[in-house]
């Protein structure tokens, strides 16, 4: 110690395996390090693509038997959950991803998450070689669009006298949502 005593004695340890660690050797180092790139909630549209990528690194702790082949491979997964909104129109996961489930990266395309939902996007990381795991999270919520109002019948240059008959219409306007809203354009 700081005095210069020296203190002896014989310690045994074993470890139980499956057995969480406790104090300080469960901390970051005893388990795979994981997080997804970007910010943890995100507000997008509907019609936009949406790309989560996590970067995950193996524990490096002295659980770890370095001999063992593959001692630092990592194993992904994603889950999705519905948090508000129209959840029955979320489809499952692995059939929007471009990429499946269990890659460091989910790609999914656009018009494919519904609008108005809050979702959370939760990614596992497994290291198998020492029993641990680690999740990282982010929420995407997407906004329902406007309306998209489309008149016609306005003079070209812009100026209409103050005695003339204008007739104006909106038969090409459309509700970028109408799946969700239910609206209908009229006939």
């Amino acid at each position: 110690n700081w005095l210069g005593a020296v203190g002896y004695g014989r310690y045994t340890f074993q470890k139980k395996k499956g057995q969480q660690p406790s104090g300080p050797r469960n901390n970051e180092y005893t388990k795979p390090l994981l997080q997804i790139e970007g910010e943890d909630t995100r507000v997008m549209t509907a019609d936009q693509p949406l790309q989560l990528v996590a970067r995950g690194r193996a524990a490096t702790c002295s659980l770890l038997d370095p001999s063992v082949e593959g001692v630092a491979v990592l194993t992904y997964a994603w889950k999705v959950e519905c948090l508000s909104g129209p959840c029955s129109r979320v489809p499952p996961l692995a059939s929007l991803s471009t990429r499946g489930v269990a890659s460091f990266g989910l790609d999914i395309p656009g018009d494919k998450l519904p609008p108005g939902v809050l979702l959370e996007f939760t990614i596992t990381a497994s290291q198998a070689s020492i029993e641990r795991t680690n999740t990282a999270t982010v929420q995407v919520r997407t906004q329902v669009r406007p309306l998209a109002a489309l008149i016609a019948g306005v003079s070209p240059r812009g100026l209409v006298s103050i005695t003339a008959d204008l007739v104006l219409h909106s038969s090409r306007s459309f509700d970028p949502e109408a799946d969700v809203t239910g609206l209908a354009p009229s006939p």
